[in-house]
């Protein structure tokens, strides 16, 4: 995906200001950061939820003709490295894309790991293609490749989402996770400050 088309996609999810205070953030980024991230945790099999419009889920293997427009730089990498990726095709068209994996993974914008226990599983890098979104396809998938995990003996599925995110916070609340803890990351030149505020009742975040 090109960088001018990120943006775009970046507008559509968090609006005009949010944008402006993306593009602000990256000016500032060689001096300032300041990032807050939510992990949410499913501790049961969920409910499913259904899309307003019809999809199918299922696994997004290497080498679909159709995941050609998605594919990342490490994508190969991913795959070789056991994670899998769950698509969603409405009509015959890959309209979404969630990757799950089983070891370490790192958040980037909290400069933290993620490191989920044996019988845990992570959800990173969702993506819903702009023209389908509001349709309910991101829980959709999440409850149902929820209901799969928890199918092959998994007791909890983590995932993060930008504090800032509202929608997508939604989304993933209406899939039946719950929110478990926030992480608050700040730079200041060479001053660094990472905190994590647990929710009360919440198991704690597999982080390191």
């Amino acid at each position: 995906m090109g960088m001018l088309t990120r943006w775009r996609e970046y507008a559509r999810q968090y609006g005009t200001l949010g944008l402006m205070q993306r593009v602000g953030a990256r000016l500032v980024r060689p001096v300032w950061e300041r990032s807050h991230m939510h992990l949410l945790v499913l501790e049961a099999a969920p409910r499913l939820v259904e899309p307003r419009t019809p999809v199918r889920v299922d696994v997004l293997r290497a080498g679909n003709p159709q995941a050609a427009g998605l594919v990342g730089n490490d994508w190969s990498v991913r795959w070789a490295n056991g994670d899998i990726c769950y698509g969603a095709w409405r009509e015959g068209n890959l309209v979404h894309h969630s990757w799950v994996t089983r070891a370490d993974s790192y958040i980037a914008e909290i400069r933290v790991w993620v490191r989920p226990g044996s019988d845990e599983a992570y959800i990173y890098d969702c993506f819903t293609d702009g023209s389908c979104r509001g349709l309910g396809i991101f829980p959709a998938v999440l409850s149902t490749v929820g209901g799969m995990l928890f199918d092959r003996g998994v007791r909890r599925v983590w995932i993060a989402v930008e504090a800032e995110n509202l929608s997508s916070r939604k989304a993933i609340e209406r899939a039946g996770f719950r929110l478990a803890c926030t992480v608050m990351y700040r730079r200041f030149g060479g001053w660094v400050r990472k905190e994590v505020r647990g929710e009360a009742g919440m198991p704690p975040c597999p982080l390191g």
